[in-house]
């Protein structure tokens, strides 16, 4: 079981009013093994404006 999965399972009773994603292909699998088990889960809606960023030699040097 993969991490999303499991994150799944714990969230199964939430109810979301919105599931927001960015356009990249992983984050929308994830946010789908996220959804699967909750029965109420709303439509994703792909949100161009989340995207990822880079920091340059700041972020690599984490």
């Amino acid at each position: 079981m993969s991490g999303a999965q499991a994150a799944g399972r714990e969230l199964q009773q939430v109810t979301f009013d919105q599931v927001f994603v960015s356009p990249q292909k992983c984050a929308q699998a994830t946010a789908k093994l996220v959804l699967a088990p909750n029965p109420t889960a709303p439509t994703m809606q792909i949100a161009e404006q989340l995207h990822e960023m880079d920091f340059g030699d700041w972020e690599r040097s984490i």
